[in-house]
């Protein structure tokens, strides 16, 4: 499992600006990321992983990521990640889950593509109590 970006290599990489919701280079001003069809958000490449934006938003702005999921309360979906408009939690679930570190991997296991949604919740779920052990 490839590591997770820092916010020191994310800052230094490009900018956010919560009252758009855009990111873009430091190096070109170019907005950064894509529309994947697949999950109908944005997403963005960093270090040769993908992510979704609205995550990396509120790791950018709070230097934590989110535990969870990241709610749009907009109604355009995942298209609109000013700051404004998401809900997310963070750092919940570490009394519960001591050791929380291991919680991207449930990240990982959405994201797979050869399992339906429930193969993948329900693995999902097996992570998480595994970690409560």
């Amino acid at each position: 499992m490839k590591e997770l970006i820092t916010h020191e290599e994310l800052v230094k990489y490009c900018k956010y600006n919560p009252s758009t919701g855009i990111f873009t280079k430091r190096t070109s001003g170019i907005r950064v990321g894509s529309y994947d069809k697949a999950t109908e958000q944005r997403v963005m490449n960093l270090k040769g992983k993908k992510y979704r934006e609205s995550r990396v938003a509120v790791f950018y702005v709070t230097k934590q990521w989110p535990v969870g999921f990241v709610k749009n309360i907009s109604n355009r979906r995942s298209l609109n990640t000013k700051f404004k408009n998401l809900e997310f939690k963070i750092n919940e679930l570490k009394e519960e889950f001591p050791n929380h570190e291991s919680l991207p991997k449930c990240f990982d296991i959405l994201e797979k593509k050869e399992c339906n949604f429930v193969q993948k919740v329900m693995n999902c779920i097996q992570v998480l109590f595994a970690l409560r052990r």
